[in-house]
């Protein structure tokens, strides 16, 4: 006998359900961490938030979430910011190349302002391409900052006036110096005062020039060795009419570690030059180069007088000038080449 049954059909699915107990823990260790996570962090769709974790509505000055969500992210920069920072959110969700990170200003419940940094990615969740973005507070950087340029100023100024002492001071000494010189009547004496005197002269320089421009550091070389072979010179030519200077000097610029030694090497050479090379009523030109060879400087400074005598070796010498030219060379790691021609020729 007929009578009424059912079929039944039976499906095996646990590994539907591990799957989606394993998808469950899954957004759960994403939630949390980006509920912990120690930057802010939101999401916008249309310009609008649809999730901030914890620290954006720390960092906004919110009490939770309800007060963000749907709201325009717009609200959250100053006005200023504002067309600019929709304008990329919209553009980003729109899978269009924009610049990723970005500074604004942010804007807090209270109306309180503060610096932010911002990065963001479009990215495709389950129910369509939103814009996930990440900020940081950079309050503390920007007070660094300003606390650190404000240091850098009260340095500079500092150094300004170190600068100016020391010039002031090279001065008196050179000042106190041409008074002695003026009650010494041996020639030989005098000859002493004025070597000391044209030396610091050299050093004085350098900190004129330091007092005329902004740069506290490094000295225009050009014009220093201008400035300097035209005081070096007018201290030592006896006869001006007779020994012509010709200076030829690029414009760069040398740190005042070396350039203080390079001018005194000058001031050497030049007064060397117009003592040997050209005795009273004889004519003759001094010739000073100074040239930018790839990065190398060459300081060069010729005569046409007799030359140095044959086998003549600057750091044996007993000429306490060329002494201190080798010697000073040294110091700044330049090579010293002398030659013999025409003249002499130091570079």
């Amino acid at each position: 006998e007929k009578s009424p049954a059912t079929l039944n059909f039976f499906k095996d699915i646990t590994e539907q359900k591990l799957a989606e107990i394993r998808l469950r823990e899954s957004e759960e260790r994403f939630r949390t961490l980006i509920e912990n996570a120690p930057m802010a962090i939101a999401i916008s769709r249309k310009t609008a938030f649809i999730y901030v974790n914890r620290m954006f509505i720390t960092m906004f000055g919110r009490s939770s979430s309800e007060e963000l969500i749907g709201r325009p992210i717009g609200d959250m920069v100053a006005e200023q910011d504002a067309p600019v920072f929709i304008n990329r959110a919209r553009k980003r969700e729109e899978g269009a190349d924009v610049e990723n990170l970005y500074e604004t200003t942010g804007l807090r419940r209270d109306g309180s302002r503060f610096p932010l940094t911002g990065a963001a990615a479009r990215v495709n969740l389950p129910d369509g391409p939103a814009t996930i973005g990440f900020f940081q507070d950079i309050t503390r950087h920007r007070n660094a900052e300003e606390a650190l340029e404000k240091t850098v100023m009260e340095k500079e100024i500092l150094l300004k006036e170190l600068h100016h002492r020391v010039k002031n001071n090279l001065n008196v000494v050179s000042s106190l110096l041409g008074l002695e010189m003026e009650k010494l009547a041996d020639e030989g004496a005098r000859r002493v005062f004025t070597n000391a005197l044209s030396r610091i002269n050299s050093m004085a320089v350098i900190y004129e020039q330091l007092n005329r421009t902004s740069k506290l550091a490094v000295v225009n070389l050009g014009l220093y060795i201008m400035d300097l072979a035209e005081l070096t010179f007018k201290t030592y030519a006896r006869d001006p009419q007779f020994i012509h200077l010709e200076t030829r000097a690029v414009d760069m610029e040398l740190d005042i570690k070396r350039a203080v030694p390079l001018g005194i090497i000058l001031n050497e050479l030049v007064s060397n030059a117009i003592k040997s090379a050209y005795p009273p009523g004889v004519k003759g030109t001094i010739r000073i180069d100074l040239e930018n060879n790839g990065g190398r400087i060459r300081l060069r400074v010729s005569d046409e007088g007799p030359g140095f005598p044959p086998g003549f070796d600057p750091e044996t010498t007993d000429t306490l000038g060329l002494k201190l030219v080798a010697t000073l060379a040294q110091q700044i790691n330049a090579d010293l080449i002398i030659k013999n021609g025409k003249g002499a020729t130091v570079e």
